[in-house]
């Protein structure tokens, strides 16, 4: 769906933390994801490309998120997350 965005966080042979976030309403806004700067985390966020978003909106979004472990990381990640693309939501 468009919109939707999957990313799996922290990956390696232990584990890795998979979210997947499902804009609900969410206008012509568009989801992103970028590493945060300053500390060990990401961010997930909404743009509205030049224009400024008015105070008081409101938007929904769903956030999936899920602990698995892998044993060759970048294939399952990558097939774990077309899966939950197509399906809208993790499937292991």
């Amino acid at each position: 769906m468009k919109g939707d965005l999957f990313v799996a966080l922290y990956g390696g042979p232990g584990g890795t933390i998979l979210a997947l976030s499902r804009a609900r309403e969410i206008g012509d806004a568009q989801p992103g994801y970028q590493l945060c700067g300053c500390w060990l985390d990401n961010h997930l966020f909404l743009s509205a490309g030049k224009d400024a978003i008015a105070a008081g909106t409101t938007y929904e979004v769903e956030l999936s998120l899920v602990m698995a472990h892998t044993t060759t990381v970048d294939e399952d990640i990558e097939a774990l997350g077309r899966r939950a693309l197509n399906a809208g939501e993790i499937v292991l």
